[in-house]
């Protein structure tokens, strides 16, 4: 028979045991992050395309978007964590180009506020899953179903995943540190209904000061043709057999690592914060494709030197775990 001290003791210890599970757990978290630890990283995405329609003149549009993204981290897992990712601002500034164009482009990335994901990132960096982002799509199309199977088709799952996971490339765990240290991470862009730049990425330390490091991007591509490619009575355009290359795929970043603790241990993250600090990247890529518009069918070249610039912001909550406790009530006469 257990009698109730017992029963407490037993207790108890199980809570120090799961407490001390727990703790575990958390330290090996992804940038050593707790539940509900925030960060939001704002992006600038710099593109000037060019465009040569048949014999026609080549048309030149520039265009600069911004976007700020937050990212809440939900579970953590022996394996990683479970984040949401939602757009909280997004705008475009400095347009050239086409008018009509510009304020189409301009209304569409409005809607794109409110978009959300959650995602699943191995303690690696690497996002291995992401779910809900199907409505967030959604709202982008005008509800129809031809419209919603051509956006999945320009922003499939591997595109989302590298879209939101690129800053968790800054995640090589603080003892493997020093110059020339290597890792390589993967990445999709979308063309839009010209396909994708798959890319195998190599991050290479470069400099390593104090509790800074600088980090090189370079990596191998290729050009993925489109799954779906708009056809039949509906489609007013359509770009048929699409040729892309690339050009140049380059970038830079800055990451924070781990600090000491003053018993001459180290402990991940130690500053409270995202490792991640700035990631710069490049492409420049050309093709051609031929567009059909109604019954006509013209070649059509384009080139793009696409910029972005992503930038941890200062706010960000990396706190320890969260205590919810009620205060003990007064006893009255003591």
């Amino acid at each position: 028979m257990i009698f109730l001290p017992q029963l407490r003791f037993a207790f108890l210890g199980l809570t120090v045991w799961a407490t001390s599970h727990s703790t575990a757990i958390a330290q090996q978290a992804l940038w050593g992050m707790t539940y509900g630890s925030q960060f939001t990283v704002a992006t600038t995405i710099e593109r000037v395309t060019e465009v040569k329609i048949g014999d026609g003149v080549t048309q030149k549009q520039a265009t600069i978007e911004q976007i700020e993204i937050l990212y809440t981290l939900r579970y953590v897992r022996p394996t990683g964590v479970v984040m949401t990712a939602v757009v909280t601002k997004c705008g475009r500034t400095g347009d050239t180009g086409n008018t009509r164009l510009k304020q189409l482009a301009t209304q569409r990335l409005g809607l794109f506020k409110g978009f959300h994901a959650r995602l699943t990132v191995n303690v690696d960096g690497v996002v291995t899953d992401i779910t809900e982002a199907e409505q967030s799509l959604q709202q982008l199309t005008d509800g129809s179903s031809d419209s919603n199977k051509l956006m999945e088709a320009c922003c499939p799952e591997p595109v989302l995943r590298s879209w939101l996971g690129r800053p968790f490339w800054m995640s090589l765990p603080a003892e493997k540190w020093e110059t020339e240290a290597a890792w390589d991470q993967s990445d999709d862009l979308s063309l839009g209904f010209l396909g994708q730049i798959r890319s195998v990425v190599t991050c290479q330390m470069t400099d390593v000061r104090d509790n800074t490091a600088t980090v090189d991007i370079s990596g191998t591509t290729r050009h993925i043709p489109p799954l779906l490619i708009p056809t039949g009575k509906n489609s007013v355009i359509e770009f048929q057999k699409p040729t892309v290359a690339v050009e140049e795929f380059s970038g830079s970043a800055k990451m924070i690592r781990s600090e000491d603790t003053p018993d001459g241990g180290s402990r991940l993250n130690a500053s409270g914060r995202p490792l991640f600090e700035q990631l710069d990247l490049k492409w420049i890529f050309s093709g051609e494709t031929l567009l059909k518009i109604g019954n006509a069918q013209k070649p059509m070249t384009f080139r793009q030197t696409r910029k972005e610039s992503s930038t941890l912001l200062p706010a960000f909550s990396f706190g320890g775990p969260r205590v919810f406790s009620q205060p003990t009530p007064a006893i009255p006469g003591r």
